[in-house]
């Protein structure tokens, strides 16, 4: 959470007109205000929100491109077919057909291999390209973006295919030797946990590519719009917290001794008035911020106030309202 100051507080002492004065100090309604963060890197495909809007806690605020890690999930999930497979394979006596389905499998890997393998060496040189275009200027950022995240793609794919050859000569290697079958049983068990885990993580971090609104509210900003790449870390939208809202304003020295923490105060303008209390005030005095000093104030000391605000307060941020100083 975070404190957001929708309008500048300022004071002017105010003598109204009429049959009776009553002095009041003028100050603007401040909202508290939830940060909503990117937990993951990649591109804004969606804001199903606007600014403007009232959402509920989980609401959907932005969505970004998940497409890097759905291929990751998949991967994961056929390394866990691959280690379950081996598993069972494990817990079976060790045939001549064994030893025939894993030489399959290294010459599928190896086909799979040299496939990413030519798809990198593509994308790679084309990356180079790009790079060199934008240097002299004639691509933008963003299609150097593209291209660097299809450079990272491939080169994943490939990473990926040699593991794949890697485990399968593996598993090759340990049927020959003829190994034990409690020693492969164990070994295939931890593979498959180890495959278990990864599928976990990559699910789990797949719902960090949604960002949810963390409170009911009204979307207040959004840092960015659809199409923008960010980073992991970078803020996304503000939503102003439902019945979380104070008036913040500067009063005169005279007056404060007459105000204290918890105290009731009414708060107007001229349609309404409600009763607030006050949950903040400042141990320093200070002049108010000299562009809004009142000519009759301007040199008078003020000291700065926070009242809260009812939960169905009918003021909003922004508004500017006033503390009446007579009835205290």
């Amino acid at each position: 959470m975070k404190k957001y100051l929708l309008g500048i507080c300022f004071i002017s002492l105010l003598l109204t007109a009429g049959c009776s004065n009553t002095p009041t100090v003028t100050g603007r309604i401040d909202a508290e205000v939830c940060s909503h963060y990117s937990e993951a890197s990649g591109k804004i495909i969606e804001t199903p929100a606007s600014l403007g809007q009232e959402v509920k806690a989980g609401d959907i605020l932005v969505v970004l491109d998940d497409t890097a890690a759905q291929y990751q999930l998949k991967q994961a999930q056929q390394t866990l077919l691959k280690a379950q497979y081996a598993l069972a394979q494990a817990s079976e006596t060790i045939e001549p057909e064994n030893i025939q389905q894993s030489r399959n499998q290294i010459t599928i890997a190896e086909q799979n291999y040299n496939n990413a393998q030519a798809a990198y060496a593509l994308i790679s040189n084309e990356y180079q390209q790009q790079q060199q275009l934008y240097e002299a200027g004639a691509i933008s950022q963003s299609a150097l973006n593209q291209a660097a995240y299809q450079y990272t793609t491939s080169k994943a794919a490939l990473t990926s295919a040699a593991a794949q050859v890697d485990n399968a000569r593996q598993q090759l290697t340990l049927l020959q030797k003829k190994q034990t079958v409690s020693n492969q049983i164990r070994m295939a068990e931890t593979d498959v946990q180890q495959a278990k885990n990864q599928v976990e993580q990559i699910t789990d971090q797949l719902a960090d590519y949604v960002i949810r609104a963390a409170c009911d509210g009204t979307v207040l900003s959004f840092s960015f719009h659809s199409g923008s790449l960010i980073s992991a870390g970078t803020l996304v939208a503000d939503v102003s917290v439902n019945g979380e809202n104070y008036w913040i304003g500067y009063v005169p020295e005279q007056y404060v001794k007459q105000l204290h923490y918890g105290q009731q105060v009414t708060l107007q303008t001229k349609e309404l008035s409600e009763q607030a209390e006050i949950c903040y005030m400042d141990v320093k005095q200070q002049y108010a911020p000299e562009e809004f000093q009142h000519s009759s104030t301007r040199n008078e000391k003020t000291v700065k106030v926070k009242c809260r605000l009812s939960a169905d307060s009918a003021f909003v941020p922004g508004q500017e309202v006033q503390l009446n100083l007579e009835i205290l």
